[in-house]
């Protein structure tokens, strides 16, 4: 069960940052949620810049730069940046948040499972994020004028599969900003090396074509399960880089058709001129060397290797929610029963659930008016002693709560009023004795000669009898 405290939220500025989603040499990620006002909340990925680099001014002000323009990006395949903050000396993106798992993540739980990530499925996280990036390419200003970016970080970490099957690219806003940081000044350049371009490692001119190079090299590690420039140090990395030595995927992985490796290879050229003259132009490509797996099986396949810490960040979220926009907790209110449920509850009468629709029980309703009756006569007794009298038994068929009554003892009976009867009124015999209760009677009929018996007013006071046990049972027609 995941749990979240209130007093582990931190609120910066109008945003609550939670717990940690991920970490890097660069960031956290952490789960936050923007709060608005009338309790609205949205759930949102916090990115937040190590506390030493977000004291670097130079980098403060090209990362609140970079992600204003990164806004300008609008495409299915690409993670939307809501905001970027500077503020009580933290520098936060703030991102939408999307639940899945990076590609880095995909490729490290499908090597500790012993396979490899299907081809189509590679393919199709790799054509989504060509797609991306062919939209941050195109990108252009309010006045129509193209900006020109080039993300110059894209790796399996910054390539997020959702969940739902589409693959989104990560960190526009942070590209240049981190590159600035990633540079020391004595001009060594640190980070990840192994998907930078030749000429970014030369510090020349950056392209749409530097971004397909390091997509060039996710994808080959995707199809071979092995890093391309894999060495025991950074200045060997670069070395191999420069050099531009590739072996062919289909040499590693026998499985991959040669038709996609080609399109690999074109795409790690070292002169960027021989490499795709565009981002779709090398999606395009793609998905004619193999066809693509589709979003549902690229969902299935995310859902079975990383199902576990899906659930776990859903889990996450749900709790946030339960937190609720306040910081308060907020706990579902339990079902609200009805009036009828709590009597039965008190009284511990059985009693069947119904729908709101369904009409009222009237066995029940009788028997819950038998109930309260008798507890108002309970307080009416306690005020003297009363006379008690039997009445003469009637013809009605009696309630079933009353078809056992049994006699009662009777003190000082008052002779009782005339009543307007062709039969002339029974007499009432003393006794001091309770017998034995008699076996319900027979089913009784009403003679067409003897008209319903009314109770005197006289023998309804009080209106109940009372036996030997203490029972007090509600004298017919004192109702």
């Amino acid at each position: 069960m995941v749990a979240v405290s209130a007093s582990c939220v931190r609120q910066i500025g109008r945003y609550q940052v939670f717990g940690e989603l991920g970490t890097g040499g660069m960031a956290t990620v952490h789960f936050g949620r923007l709060v608005g006002e009338a309790g609205f909340a949205r759930t949102v990925a916090i990115k937040r810049l190590h506390p030493h680099l977000a004291k670097d001014q130079a980098v403060a002000r090209m990362f609140v730069d970079e992600a204003r323009v990164a806004a300008r990006i609008r495409h299915p395949n690409v993670v939307p940046t809501i905001d970027s903050v500077a503020e009580d000396g933290e520098l936060l993106l703030v991102m939408e948040f999307v639940l899945g798992e990076s590609l880095a993540g995909l490729l490290d739980l499908c090597a500790a499972r012993g396979e490899r990530l299907p081809p189509p499925v590679a393919v199709r996280i790799c054509a989504d994020a060509l797609y991306g990036l062919d939209a941050a390419h195109r990108a252009v200003d309010v006045d129509q004028e193209p900006l020109r970016i080039v993300h110059r970080d894209v790796s399996p970490q910054n390539i997020l599969v959702g969940s739902d099957g589409m693959a989104r690219l990560l960190d526009f806003g942070i590209a240049r900003a981190t590159l600035r940081a990633q540079t020391t000044r004595d001009g060594h350049v640190k980070g990840k090396l192994g998907y930078m371009a030749p000429e970014q490692l030369l510090d020349r001119e950056l392209t749409a074509r530097t971004d397909l190079y390091a997509l060039a090299v996710v994808l080959w590690e995707a199809l071979t399960a092995e890093r391309l420039f894999a060495a025991s140090n950074e200045g060997a990395v670069v070395a191999k880089i420069l050099e531009g030595v590739v072996v062919h995927p289909k040499q590693v992985a026998p499985e991959v058709p040669q038709a996609l490796g080609d399109v690999v290879m074109r795409g790690l050229e070292r002169d960027p001129a021989r490499r795709f003259a565009s981002a779709q132009e090398m999606a395009a490509a793609l998905e004619a060397a193999m066809a693509p797996a589709t979003p549902r099986e690229v969902s299935d396949f995310v859902r079975r290797v990383a199902g576990s810490a899906l659930a776990q960040r859903s889990a996450y979220v749900d709790a946030m929610d339960a937190l609720g926009p306040d910081g308060a907790m907020h706990v579902a209110e339990p079902a609200v029963t009805s009036p009828r449920a709590a009597e039965a509850t008190v009284t511990d009468v059985p009693v069947r659930s119904a729908s709101p629709r369904s009409s009222p029980d009237p066995g029940r309703r009788r028997t819950l008016t038998w109930i309260a009756s008798a507890a108002v006569l309970g307080a009416i007794a306690t005020l003297g002693l009363v006379r008690l009298r039997r009445e003469p038994a009637v013809t009605e068929p009696a309630p079933p709560a009353e078809a056992l009554a049994p006699s009662f003892v009777l003190a000082a009976p008052a002779p009782p009023p005339p009543v307007e009867s062709a039969d002339p009124p029974p007499t009432v015999k003393k006794t001091t004795t309770v017998p034995t209760r008699a076996p319900p009677p027979a089913k009784r009929t009403t003679p067409a000669t003897h008209p319903k018996r009314v109770a005197p007013a006289s023998s309804c006071d009080p209106p109940y009898v009372e036996d030997a046990t203490g029972i007090r049972r509600i004298k017919p027609g004192c109702l």
